[in-house]
Order: C-alpha cells, then sequence, then structure tokens
C-alpha cells in the first residue's frame, strides 16, 4: 500500500520546468502543457513529444553506463546541470564551510559601509611610468654606488708618519751640485773657504736618500687603490639627481593613492576577519562549466539539463506518443523496471534538488561571479600592499640635493695625481734597487771627513792628487745619475704634501653618494616589485559597484546557507554504492503487480540497445530544445546589436588608459561578430520555421524532422565572453547590455558543429534503435517460457559449480598462504628519525637523506637555497636557524655564478658565521664559476688564522656535517618486476618500505621521483657497476636521475627479515658506484653524481652550451637527439639547436673546467657530430672558442665525471693544425693570444677576460 501512496506522489509532481531566462523573455511557459491556452506552434508541438523521448533515452543510456561503472550519480548531477565536471563537486564536496556564512555577512557589512561613486583609487597609469623610471635604477647602478661609498675601494689619503725629505729633495739634483762644487775647488787659484764648507755641508744631506724606501712603502699604500669606483659612482649620482623631479611626481602620486586608500577602510579593517572567502567562492565558481569553450563531447545527463526531473521519469513514459513510437502505444514497464541504478540514483537526487537549484542556478552564479571578482581584487590589494610599502619608497627615494656637479673633475684630477704617484713609486723603487742607493750614499757619507784636512792650497792639492778625491768624484757622478732618473716634477711633490687635504675630497664624495637612501639594502624590495600589479586596485571601486547594483551579496548568503545541504546530498552519491539488486521506493512493487513485474524485470546487463544512439538522440532533442530558446530571446538579441554598437563610441571617455586597452580589445572587432550572430540567429529561425509538425508514427520517422534543419555554427564564443568581462571596465555600467550577454552565452556556447552533426546522423541511428526496442519487448515476452528450461541447466550446472569451488577454496588457501599480504591492508609504520649506524656514514649521508628533496634545500626560481635568499636579504638569524636544521651549507647559488654562501660570507666579513659554517663542515674549497673559492680570499679579508686553524683541523678528521631531523624518504623502483624477487617473497619485505615500492618500470616514469632503483643484471656490467650504452640513453638517464641505484641483492636482502632493516639504513653498503664505457670502468662516477645532486653542486655540464650536428645517413641517431637534449638539460647544460659564438665570451666558463688560476680547460662552446655530419668550416678555424668533437666527447665526459680538456688524447678535437702555429700547445682555450692570432679572432675570449681581471685583484 505504501508502494501505491509513493508511486501517486511521484505522479503528481511537474514533469517539466523551463530555465528562468526562458521565463524572463517568453509570455508564458511554452513547454508547460497544463498552462498554455494559445495554440502550440509547430515548434513547440514537437518539443512536447521529442523532450519525454529524449528523457527515456538518456535514462536508459545513464543505467547502462551506471551499471557498469563506468560513471557514478555524481558525474550524472554534473551533466544535468551543465557544470564543468564531476572533480570539480568533489572539491565543493571536500570544501570547509564552518564559519563561511560568518565571514559573509561581515563582508556584507563592509561593501555597505563603503561609500557610493568612489570611481578612481590612483592614477596608476601614471605611477607605473613614473615607478618604471625609478626602477631603471638597476643593481649595476645601487652596486656600483654603494661601492664608492666603501672605505675598501678607494685609497686612504692620510700624511705619511716618516719625514718627506727624502722625496722632497728629489726636486734638484744634489749630487749635480755637489760636482760643481767639487769643481769650484779643482779651479781655485787663490783659496777660499766658501765651497769646501758647502761640499762638507752636503755630504750628510745624501744620507737622506737611505730612507726614502720606507717612505715609499707609505706612498704605495696611498696610491695602490684607483678612484675608479668613486668616480664611476659619483657620476651615477650625478646623473640619477637629474630625474629628481620624477621621484618628487612619484612621490605626489603616491601621497594622493595613500589618501584614496583610505576611503577602502572597512574592508582594510576587516579583511583579517574575512579568511579564505575567495578560495572557497572559487571552489563553488569552478563547478560552472567555461561557455566559452564549447565542449567536443555529448553530455551524458543532456535530455535532462533543462528539466532536473529525473525523479518523475515516470510520466514520459506514461506519454501516450512515446508508447506509440516505442511498442506500438503498449505500456513501457519493461523499460522503467530495469532503471534500478538510475531510480536510484534519482531517489538520491531528489534529496538535494532545492539546495542545488540554488547553488548551480543561474542568477546566483552570476552574483557568485561578482563576490569573486570582489574577493580576488580585494586579495590582490592586500597581499600586494604588504610588498607595495608606501613608507618605505618615500623614504627610499630621498635623493641628496646639494649640487656637486665639480666633484667629477675634482676627483679626475684626484685620480691623475694618484697614478702619477702610483707610477712615480715604482719606477723609484726600481732605480734604488738597480742602483744601489743605499750603498752609494753610504760610500760618499765615509769620505766626508777627508775634507776636513783642507785648510789652504796646499792642502787642496794634497786632496786633488790622493784616492779620496778620486772616490768621491765618482761616487758623485754615479749618484748624480741616478738622481737624474728619479727626479720628481715640483706639482707632484706639491701633492704629496698635501695629500691629508685632498683626503677630505673623496671623505665628502662618499658622504654625498650616501645621501642617495635607495642604494641601501632595505631598498632591495622595492626595486623588485611588479608593479604591474597596481593596475587591479581601481578594480576594487568597479567591483564594488557591480556588487551593489543588485541583491548579489544576499544571493551568495543564500548560497552559503545552503551549501552544507548540498555537500551531504552530494556525499550520499558516494557514499552509497549502486547495483542492479539495490532496493528503493522507486523500484519496490505492490502484490497486486507481483507477476507483471516477475514478467517484466529485467537488469540493465540484459538491455541490449546501443547505448551512443540513445545519447545522441537525447542530445537531438536538448539542441531543438536550445534552438527555440534562442528564437524566444530576440530582445537579447536586440539589446546586443543596438547598445553594443554604441561601446565603441563611449571608448574615448574612459579615463584609465588600462581600461580603455581592454574594452578596446573586447570590442575591436564588433561589426563583425555582429555580423556572425545576425546570421546565426537569422538561420536558427528559418529552420524552426521549415520544420514539420506533424506527429511521427514510426521511430524512425523522427530523422526526417532533424535531417531538414539547415547547417549554421557560432563560432565567437570567446569573443562573446571577452565582450561580457570588459563591460565592467566602463566608466558607467550597462547593466542591460551586460545580462543581455549574459543570457545569450549559455546557448550559443553550444558547440553547433557537433549539434548539426549530430541532426544527419539520426535518420542512419533511428532504425537500428527500432529494432532493438522491438527485440527488447518482445524478449519479455517470452521470459515466462524460458524458465522450466531455465530450471534444468541450473540443475546441470549444480554440479560443475561445485567443483569450481573446490577449486577456488585451493586456490584461496595457496593464495593466502604465499601471496596474501595482511600488512598491505594496514597503514605503513612511521619512518623514524634518520641516524647514522656507523660514523664512516656521513660520507653517504646525503644519498640517504636525499637532501635535495628537502624543504630546507629548495631552491627558487633563481636557483637559490633558503640559505642563500636568506643571505641576499641580509637575514642572518634566519641563516643560523636554518644552519642549525642541518640545511646544505655549500650549494651553489646565484645562477651561472655558481657561488657558495661561505664565500660571500667573507666577502662581507662575517666571521663569526663563517666559524658556524666551517665547524658544521662547510668545504671553504667549494669554488665559484671563476675558480675562486672562500680560501682564496680568506687572507684578504682578515680571516686567514679562522681559515688556517680548520685547515689543519682538517687533516686530523672531517668535521661532522648537522644531520637534519627528518625520516628517510622511500620510494623504490623495482625496474625489473619479474626476475628482480619472486612473487611469494614480496610479503616478507619490511613493512616500512613495502608499500611504497613500484614493480616495474614503464617508459615515461618520472625517475628523479624514485629515491631507490633496483637496476637489473643485464644492465649492469657487474656487482657494483653500471653499464653505460650510448645507443639506448636509459643507462645514462639513471646515472643522472636523483634515485640511488642498487643492486638486485638488496632487494633480495631486503626480503630477508633476520637482515632488511641493516640492509635499509646501510643500504650503501649495495649503491652502485662506478661505470663502465666504452671497455674502460670509471670508480666512483655514480656516487659523485649522485652527491653533486644532494650536496646541490652545479650539475656536470653547467655554464656549457652544446648543439648535435644531425647524421646525414643514421636516422636512429637523429631520433635520438632529443633524449641527448634532455640528458644534457639534467646535468645542467645548454642545448642549442644554433651554433651561436657572439657574446658567449663574456659568460662563464664550464664550472669543472676551471682551475685555481681562473683558467679554464675547456671551451663553453660544444660542437659535437657524427661521423657523417655536416659542419662548418669556420669551426675549425675557432679552437679557442669552439670545441668541434665527435659525439663521444659528451659521453666520455659523463661517463668519467669530468670535463675533457680540450687537448685530450680520448676523444680529440677536430680543429685546423695551422693553428698550432699560432698558438703554443701548453695554452688552454681561453688563454691570451698572440699578436697573429688575434687578427684571426678577435673576440677575446672568457678565461682571458677573466685573468685579466685576475691580474687586477689584490690576492696573496
Amino acid at each position: 500500500m505504501r508502494i501505491l501512496v509513493l508511486i501517486a506522489f511521484l505522479i503528481t509532481i511537474p514533469a517539466l520546468c523551463i530555465d528562468s531566462s526562458i521565463l524572463q523573455n517568453a509570455p508564458e511557459n511554452l513547454l508547460d502543457r497544463n498552462k498554455r491556452v494559445a495554440p502550440a506552434s509547430g515548434i513547440e508541438q514537437i518539443l512536447d513529444r521529442h523532450l519525454p523521448l529524449g528523457r527515456v533515452f538518456n535514462a536508459l543510456y545513464l543505467e547502462m553506463e551506471l551499471d557498469d561503472k563506468k560513471i557514478d550519480g555524481l558525474d550524472v548531477v554534473a551533466s544535468m546541470y551543465d557544470l564543468k565536471d564531476r572533480m570539480s563537486l568533489e572539491k565543493l564536496v571536500s570544501l570547509k564551510v564552518e564559519g563561511l556564512a560568518d565571514q559573509l555577512k561581515i563582508l556584507d557589512k563592509a561593501v555597505k559601509a563603503v561609500p557610493d561613486g568612489i570611481g578612481q583609487i590612483a592614477d596608476v597609469d601614471l605611477i607605473i611610468e613614473k615607478y618604471k623610471v625609478v626602477q631603471g635604477i638597476n643593481q649595476t647602478v645601487r652596486e656600483t654606488m654603494l661601492k664608492a661609498t666603501s672605505a675598501e675601494n678607494v685609497p686612504i689619503l692620510k700624511t705619511p708618519q716618516v719625514d718627506l725629505s727624502p722625496f722632497t729633495l728629489l726636486k734638484d739634483n744634489l749630487a749635480r751640485i755637489a760636482l760643481e762644487r767639487i769643481n769650484e775647488i779643482t779651479s781655485l787659484k787663490v783659496y777660499s773657504d766658501q765651497p769646501v764648507q758647502e761640499l762638507r755641508k752636503l755630504i750628510p744631506e745624501f744620507n737622506v736618500f737611505s730612507r726614502l724606501p720606507r717612505l715609499l712603502d707609505q706612498l704605495e699604500v696611498v696610491s695602490d687603490k684607483p678612484l675608479d669606483h668613486l668616480i664611476f659612482g659619483v657620476r651615477t649620482a650625478i646623473e640619477i639627481q637629474e630625474k629628481n623631479k620624477v621621484s618628487k611626481e612619484l612621490t605626489d602620486l603616491l601621497s594622493d593613492m595613500e589618501t584614496g586608500l583610505t576611503k577602502l577602510q572597512p574592508f582594510r579593517n576587516q579583511i583579517s576577519a574575512l579568511g579564505e572567502i575567495e578560495n572557497s567562492l572559487k571552489v563553488v565558481e569552478a563547478v560552472f562549466k567555461p561557455y566559452s569553450k564549447p565542449t567536443k563531447v555529448i553530455p551524458i545527463g543532456s535530455a535532462f539539463i533543462s528539466n532536473h526531473g529525473v525523479f518523475s521519469l515516470e510520466n514520459d513514459m506514461d506519454n501516450n506518443w512515446v508508447k506509440s513510437v516505442l511498442n506500438e502505444g503498449k505500456d513501457l514497464e519493461a523499460v522503467l523496471a530495469s532503471l534500478n541504478d538510475f531510480k536510484t540514483t534519482a531517489s538520491q537526487f531528489k534529496k538535494l534538488e532545492n539546495s542545488s537549484e540554488i547553488v548551480f542556478g543561474a542568477e546566483h552564479s552570476s552574483s557568485l561571479a561578482l563576490g569573486v571578482n570582489l574577493m580576488t581584487s580585494l586579495n590582490a590589494h592586500t597581499s600586494f600592499s604588504h610588498e607595495f610599502r608606501i613608507d618605505l619608497l618615500l623614504e627610499c627615494l630621498n635623493v641628496s640635493t646639494a649640487e656637486n656637479a665639480s666633484l667629477v673633475d675634482d676627483l679626475k684630477t684626484l685620480s691623475t695625481s694618484l697614478n702619477s704617484l702610483n707610477q712615480s713609486v715604482l719606477s723609484l723603487r726600481k732605480t734604488i734597487t738597480e742602483a744601489d742607493l743605499a750603498g752609494t750614499v753610504g760610500k760618499i757619507y765615509t769620505l766626508g771627513p777627508t775634507l776636513n784636512t783642507i785648510d789652504g792650497l796646499p792642502s787642496v792639492k794634497t786632496w786633488l792628487s790622493g784616492t779620496d778625491y778620486q772616490n768621491l768624484k765618482g761616487l758623485l757622478e754615479k749618484l748624480a745619475t741616478t738622481l737624474d732618473k728619479m727626479k720628481q716634477n715640483e706639482t707632484l711633490i706639491e701633492f704629496v704634501k698635501s695629500i691629508a687635504s685632498e683626503g677630505e675630497k673623496i671623505k665628502e664624495a662618499q658622504e654625498w653618494i650616501a645621501g642617495f637612501q635607495f642604494i641601501q639594502p632595505k631598498c632591495d624590495s622595492i626595486f623588485n616589485l611588479n608593479v604591474d600589479k597596481l593596475r587591479n586596485l581601481n578594480e576594487i571601486p568597479r567591483a564594488l559597484a557591480r556588487i551593489k547594483s543588485g541583491p548579489h551579496m544576499e544571493k551568495i548568503q543564500e548560497m552559503a546557507q545552503v551549501l552544507p545541504k548540498l555537500q551531504m546530498g552530494l556525499k550520499s552519491f558516494g557514499s552509497s554504492s549502486v547495483s542492479p539488486n539495490s532496493k528503493s521506493p522507486a523500484n519496490s512493487t505492490s502484490k497486486s503487480n507481483t507477476l507483471k513485474s516477475q514478467r517484466v524485470k529485467r537488469s540493465a546487463s540484459e538491455i541490449k540497445i546501443n547505448r551512443e544512439s540513445l545519447l545522441e538522440v537525447a542530445f537531438a532533442t536538448r539542441s531543438l530544445e536550445l534552438m527555440k530558446k534562442i528564437e524566444i530571446m530576440k530582445a537579447d538579441f536586440k539589446i546586443v546589436y543596438e547598445q553594443g554598437a554604441l561601446v565603441g563610441g563611449n571608448i574615448s571617455n574612459i579615463t584609465d588608459l588600462e581600461s580603455k586597452k581592454r574594452i578596446e580589445e573586447a570590442w575591436k572587432d564588433f561589426a563583425s561578430f555582429k555580423k556572425d550572430l545576425e546570421t546565426f540567429q537569422n538561420k536558427n529561425t528559418k529552420s524552426l520555421k521549415a520544420l514539420n509538425s506533424e506527429p511521427e508514427k514510426k521511430l524512425v520517422d523522427i530523422g526526417k524532422v532533424y535531417k531538414s534543419i539547415q547547417i549554421f555554427q557560432f563560432l565567437k564564443q570567446d569573443q562573446l565572453r571577452k565582450m561580457r568581462n570588459s563591460l565592467k571596465y566602463l566608466d558607467v555600467t550597462n547593466s542591460e547590455l551586460e545580462k543581455a550577454l549574459d543570457n545569450l552565452e549559455e546557448p550559443l556556447s553550444m558547440n553547433w558543429g557537433l549539434v548539426h552533426t549530430n541532426f544527419q546522423k539520426m535518420s542512419s541511428i533511428l532504425p537500428g534503435l527500432e529494432k532493438d526496442f522491438m527485440e527488447f519487448f518482445a524478449a519479455g515476452d517470452d521470459d515466462m517460457d524460458g524458465k522450466f528450461d531455465m530450471n534444468i541447466v541450473m540443475y546441470a550446472g549444480g554440479g560443475l559449480g561445485v567443483l569450481i569451488m573446490l577449486a577456488l577454496a585451493v586456490c584461496l588457501i595457496l593464495y593466502c598462504v604465499f601471496i596474501f599480504d595482511p600488512d598491505m591492508k594496514k597503514k605503513p609504520p612511521k619512518e623514524p628519525i634518520y641516524k647514522l649506524v656507523q660514523d664512516d656514514q656521513y660520507e653517504h649521508s646525503y644519498m640517504q637523506i636525499q637532501d635535495a628533496r628537502l624543504e630546507i634545500n629548495k631552491r627558487d626560481k633563481n636557483g637559490d637555497t633558503p640559505i642563500y635568499q636568506a643571505l641576499r636579504k641580509g637575514d642572518f638569524e634566519a641563516i643560523e636557524v636554518l644552519l642549525k636544521k642541518g640545511a646544505v651549507l655549500d650549494a651553489c647559488c646565484n645562477g651561472a655564478a655558481c657561488r657558495p654562501a661561505l664565500f660571500d660570507l667573507v666577502l662581507i666579513k662575517k666571521e663569526s658565521l663563517c666559524r658556524k659554517f666551517l665547524k658544521a663542515g662547510s668545504n671553504p674549497n667549494v669554488w665559484d664559476a671563476t675558480g675562486d673559492s672562500a680560501n682564496t680570499w680568506a687572507d684578504h679579508y682578515g680571516m686567514l688564522e679562522l681559515f688556517q686553524y680548520f685547515h689543519e683541523k682538517r687533516k686530523d678528521e672531517e668535521p661532522k656535517r648537522i644531520l637534519p631531523e627528518v625520516p628517510r624518504f622511500w620510494k623504490v623502483l623495482v625496474f625489473d618486476k619479474k626476475k628482480s624477487l619472486k612473487f611469494y617473497k614480496k610479503k616478507f619485505l619490511p613493512a616500512r618500505i613495502k608499500k611504497h615500492i613500484t614493480w616495474g618500470y614503464k617508459e615515461g616514469m618520472k625517475l628523479n621521483s624514485f629515491s631507490h632503483i633496483v637496476v637489473p643484471d643485464r644492465l649492469l656490467y657487474d656487482e657494483f657497476t653500471l653499464q653505460l650504452n650510448d645507443k639506448n640513453l636509459l643507462t645514462f638517464r639513471l646515472l643522472a636521475c636523483w634515485g640511488n641505484l642498487m643492486g638486485v641483492d638488496w632487494l633480495q636482502d631486503l626480503a630477508d627479515k633476520k637482515v632488511h632493516e641493516r640492509a635499509m639504513d646501510m643500504d650503501y653498503n649495495y649503491f652502485i658506484r662506478n661505470v663502465e664505457y666504452r671497455g674502460a670502468v670509471h670508480m666512483d662516477t655514480v656516487l659523485k653524481q649522485k652527491n653533486s645532486i644532494h650536496q646541490l653542486r652545479p650539475g656536470l655540464l653547467v655554464n656549457t652550451v652544446i648543439t648535435i650536428l644531425p647524421s646525414k645517413n643514421d636516422d636512429e641517431r637523429n631520433k635520438q637527439r632529443e633524449e641527448i637534449k634532455e640528458l644534457i638539460e639534467i646535468l645542467g647544460g645548454e642545448y642549442s639547436s644554433k651554433v651561436i659564438t657572439v657574446g658567449q665570451e663574456k659568460k662563464e666558463m664550464p664550472y669543472y673546467s676551471i682551475d685555481d688560476d681562473n683558467l679554464a680547460a675547456q671551451n663553453r662552446i660544444w660542437v659535437l657530430k657524427y661521423i657523417d655530419s655536416d659542419f662548418d668550416p669556420k669551426w675549425r678555424e675557432q679552437p679557442l672558442v669552439v670545441t668541434l668533437s665527435d659525439i663521444h666527447l659528451l659521453f666520455e665526459c659523463i661517463a668519467r665525471w669530468e670535463i675533457l680538456n680540450f687537448y685530450n688524447d680520448i676523444v680529440k678535437a677536430d680543429y685546423d693544425k695551422k693553428m698550432d702555429t699560432l698558438i703554443s700547445m701548453d695554452k688552454l682555450p681561453g688563454m691570451d693570444r698572440v699578436k697573429s692570432m688575434a687578427k684571426k679572432d678577435t673576440a677575446e675570449s672568457q678565461v682571458a677576460r677573466l685573468r685579466k681581471g685576475k691580474l687586477r685583484m689584490k690576492k696573496k
């Protein structure tokens, strides 16, 4: 009795309903026959017949798909509401909605609190324009000015602490004066004491030159640093000062923007309380299908998109016309009785119908889109406002205003004087050494007393005839020659006397440059801002105006209130299993219908009807319904034609440049769009008018209706969407045009090409369907006749069933004993924190922990680790935190510069941090792209003792790294799943690891995702050696990937309970270490490669640019080039399809080819060829720029984990041997060229440039 009551209730539910958008554009519901008064038109009569048929067919299709488990209830719901997909519904189900309604109330309150008519918050375009001028002050400019303020980069000008007379006396040649006095003495006719006394006074003065070397030491300290940095910095500062006007304009604009932002204060006060509104609304919005992308497949619930009444299908099956074309007017109980899964789904759908109509309704979705747009704009502004700190920007825009136009000229003059002094000091040193000045002066001084014997003419004659006179005169002549070479001009002497006052000019220049605040590190962030994000700022007022234009916030809140109920209903689809035997009110029967039900009841598996044809007919009826919907939307079309034409004229009035650009882009082709839209509308109208509305008598007759519809398409859905979205940028909102475009978007988004292809198929598929239904209903009548025969078959099969059950029981026992693993049903045990089992394990800890995968070592887009990122910011506390957590210390960062953090800490004189790094195991010998290391510069920056201490300590014992407190990462790939381990041993694998094993390699797998890869014996040379094969690059990829390579023995031991824990903890004993290639075994290549990955060192091929020339005859090799390209890039190299030599000389050379003297043993550019490859002859003439060699050079380097030098004998370079006359064979690529070579190749090599730079460095 209860079943009869339920059926009666279901029959009373309305069977049809039309989209609200249709009701808004039509005087009545054209599809509701009970309410229609006027006579139905031809298309209405056709739809009255075809739509119920389409729903019956669609229900049968869904039943068969549900029965086969190809779809479930969520798929049905997604299709019925024309949503994006079931995945978006699953996300909606898992969405946390607690507190969402409360947050929306806060948002609503904030929206209402903001005053209307805000308009533009700021002149964003002008701010961006001015800001980009400021950003033109690039990092190089800032570093240049900052260097100029450093005392390390300029000479310190102080008056020397010793007597200046040894230098000032070089103005006159005292030895020449002394010789003049001797000449006067020799020419005396009458004795005069004056020349003798003058000579006596001169002799001691020569002794002052013995103090000249000490003075030169101090003058060298003064003059050994050039003023280039300071002059360049001053010149740059003057250029920046000239742009001060732009900075002032930007400051005013930013102040205005801050004022404009105060209007959004209600949001700024509540933004923390708004929480995850944007993410929540986006999850809901994501369920809606993007109409701008028409579907390429037929929706599985096509017939139910406009009428969601799946639970009232009995009404459709009771339609007389439907019964006549399917079963000659007889009832369709057999069809209804077979819809078990469908009816179960329908009953579940009933529970969520009301809430789903609210959430998935067209009006609510429009309001939701406005809400998402508002929250996106607000959150984008909030996020950017943390970066775009106006206070910091105003502080950093502070520019020195003092006039210093003459400063450059003064510094240039000072620089010239310092250069002269430096040249003079070098020249004097050389002369002093060559002439033995100190010895000559000393000998002259010892001969001075002999002049005391002269007191008259006789004594003069005696002195002149003696050896003392000859010796003194000879020494003075020698000294006179020396002092001629050492003579200094008066200008330089005066400069030395006033050197301290000249130093004030340097101090004054540095203080002036320091007044430019933007050079300070605290201003780094303002130069890295993506200022284009400001364009979203003026989107906030527009978004506010749109959401306040109607009850949109109320609709969003209503949606949020029913979301929990909708989620519960959607969850029921996933929690209940649908089966052919499911019982529900929809498939129960009363006693009076028992015999009838037994005769007609049938499962979906027994329905032998072409399911694809069923869906295609259902889709055809839905398409015809949409054509009718388009026909009654004439008012919307008219609004688009008339008001759309006016949009172009209003564009010139838009003040915001970005908004103007977006609207112009969307509406520029409106004339063409309108023409296509008119054509589409006219053809649609013409097709509908031509339809024959006479009722069809047979199923096959239906095809004639659809075949008569002419083909027409609309392909500008994407433009329609852009036009509608662009309207929000208008200064004056046009809600009428926006609503019209919104209404048209859904029907026009249909794939009309697919529609008309489907229409044409109707005539060919309906005869088959008619035959299928005849057989279906005939089979139902034969069911009772076949029962007796079935009983005999059942008894005969019973005995066979017993035997089968026995066999299955035996198989089950064997399965439980040998295969069934209860651990696979459990969660794997928690992985313990990594600990060392043995002290010698430290060297393998990087490969065991897999440090490259840890968050504390994760590189950013620039290749910098968190430690190096903190170093850039000057956040030394963060560095210490990361150090204590066990982050990799020697990671090479800063892009192609490959700079380790310890190196930079030395350069910025952070001695305490350097000590902590060294104590924690940091290697001071890790070099950068120039070949220098922290050790190289430690002496220069006053850390010699610190580094020497740890150097001596390393001789006794290597310092231990700080181990990260993390569990080990296990993800194992067993390459050969059949031969590596017997199937019955798998259950004995450790519980910690067995759930993390992938059995069997498949092409395309990401090898980097695995921690361990068990390599089969066929790929090995011996137990610990990988056999490389350049014809199949799989082994090279194994070598290059992140995972540790293991022998099969490791897997065997893991399956042995006695040793498996030890095999896991000491897996390094099973590492494949070496490689074999072309007959040679290369030790520890695998360990070097894997350690370089997890120690975050550069890849083997970093800073190489490699081109592979194609083979003329070997297609297999040519196909392999793509794999080689991938291998090159995995190992850090760059692959180039073209050989480009221009500009490469200014870039870094191969990292692993640089030696301690900063010289490279190999070129940056490699051109690798096969034996029959064509190549440009000029490459053979450029051995200092290009390495032209056989392809095996690449493979040999990888196998050896070494960059072979240019002149290696293993894979010889191909170059013109005539070049040997120009290049010494012991010179490597990049070393200085002789003049004749310079004429041949004018490009200066990278290492030649580095070497010149090296000579300018002050290094010990």
